[in-house]
């Protein structure tokens, strides 16, 4: 028997625990993912830009716990991992390695 795994380095759930713990801003979570604060256009908040996700409408979502955007080339639930944040890059290498020697 054969088994085939989906592993997407890309993003993760909304609800899980990296990204629950990057909304409380613990350490070193905090910037697992893309945060960007919103611009104020006419006293009203928007997005960081215009990006849109895959799937339609903008690819960033508020966060009203963090007082932040983050970004989502996907779905809502699918925060982006940041990969400018050496923690993130290392925490891949090792699930990499895991499936490696699977």
């Amino acid at each position: 028997m054969k088994l085939v795994l989906d592993f997407v380095p890309n993003h993760t759930s909304n609800e899980h625990p990296w990204f629950i713990k990057s909304v409380d801003k613990i350490h070193p979570y905090t910037d697992y993912y893309i945060w960007k604060d919103a611009k104020i256009v006419n006293g009203k908040r928007q997005p960081p830009n215009n990006w849109l996700s895959c799937f339609g409408g903008s690819a960033w979502e508020w966060n009203d716990k963090r007082q932040q955007y983050y970004y989502h080339a996907f779905a809502i639930q699918q925060p982006d991992l940041n990969y400018r944040f050496q923690a993130v890059v290392d925490e891949m290498k090792v699930r990499a390695l895991k499936y490696d020697n699977a």
